[in-house]
């Protein structure tokens, strides 16, 4: 699990089938909005069992929060950042009107590292913390209690291998994407977003969703070629990310310096830092 959007995800068997241990990872099972993280962590729980050995990634608390931004607006919901970053009441409020669990708003005031940390180790036995800034550097593997059955290797190729080539929007996307927006406004019209997406599960479901490419028959790989191409260079994220971003010099956005990042930010960006200054970038907490 991990709070280090743009780092490789990634799910696979750390060891022989017979040992029945798994790796399971990905960027957003803890919950991308902190208001998820209570119920998500109950669900990792009731699934795998308090013995489940928990490692969590974070990293420098601004730019988490800029690319979870980032993922929204590439995702299709144009919203400004002080729309989607509130305080507890402005979220109280916005959270009755909107879809809130489909990360559409972001209640900021609960971001706090030290609180996602405690709530797993309420529910978990061992739980292990990693900056993402060591997480490539794989030291960290010395202080998992794994059996001995248990190839590392895999780990380490599953890790070397993730891609890692998805960048975030760089500024003159952001600001052509909000233009666009704008236009369609104006028409009244609107982007539809994953979150508009998420709702028609016969698409989200479908063979092209939950099967590997590499994995298709061929007459199946010559019918979904033609979309992932499509996809890939004449959607707008596609022409952003692919052509435009590639073309133009690449300069990173940044949240505006009057965006709120939370009651928490200071004791985020502290806690941050003393997991890096741990042996190996970890530190690991036991109930």
């Amino acid at each position: 699990m991990s709070l280090s959007q743009d780092s490789p995800s990634f799910a696979f068997n750390v060891g022989q089938s017979s040992s029945g241990v798994n790796l399971i990872s990905d960027e957003d099972i803890v919950g991308w909005n902190p208001d998820l993280w209570v119920s998500r962590a109950n669900n990792i729980e009731k699934i795998y069992g308090r013995d489940s050995l928990i490692l969590i990634t974070i990293r420098d608390p601004k730019t988490y929060l800029r690319s979870v931004y980032q993922q929204l607006v590439q995702q299709g919901c144009i919203l400004s950042p002080e729309k989607y970053f509130l305080n507890d009441e402005s979220y109280s409020n916005a959270k009755k009107i909107s879809r809130w669990s489909l990360n559409e708003i972001f209640k900021v005031d609960s971001f706090d590292y030290e609180r996602l940390i405690d709530i797993y180790r309420s529910k978990f036995d061992t739980v292990i913390v990693v900056g993402l800034e060591h997480l490539s550097d794989l030291e960290f593997l010395s202080l998992l209690p794994l059996n001995k059955q248990i190839d590392c290797h895999s780990f380490v190729k599953g890790v070397n291998s993730s891609d890692t080539t998805n960048r975030s929007y760089s500024v003159l996307a952001m600001k052509l994407t909000f233009l666009r927006e704008n236009l369609l406004n104006k028409i009244g019209l609107r982007s539809m977003s994953s979150c508009d997406r998420y709702l028609n599960y016969d698409n989200f479901l479908s063979d092209e969703r939950i099967i590997k490419f590499s994995d298709y028959s061929f007459s199946q790989k010559v019918r979904y070629f033609p979309r992932r191409i499509i996809r890939k260079y004449f959607t707008w994220r596609g022409f952003l990310q692919n052509i435009l971003d590639r073309v133009f010099i690449y300069k990173s956005y940044k949240l505006p310096e009057s965006i709120y990042l939370g009651a928490m930010y200071s004791q985020n960006v502290k806690f941050h830092s003393s997991i890096n200054s741990c042996l190996f970038g970890a530190k690991v907490y036991k109930s």
